[in-house]
């Protein structure tokens, strides 16, 4: 992942399907901790945080 090669010490990324479902799979591996634009409203409302959506099988 280009991030942890650019010296990234984490990622913060928005909930878009692809997006947290690839850094989710990819991230934990490379040791970076990932935040969502979420996680602070979710906390708030003591709601469970966001890592990865269902895959739908077609």
């Amino acid at each position: 992942m280009q991030f942890k090669k650019d010296g990234a010490q984490r990622i913060i990324i928005s909930n878009c399907n692809d997006c947290s479902n690839t850094v989710m799979t990819i991230a934990p591996k490379a040791k970076l901790p990932v935040y969502h634009h979420t996680d602070h409203i979710f906390r708030t409302i003591d709601h469970t945080l966001t890592r990865r959506f269902p895959v739908e099988n077609k």
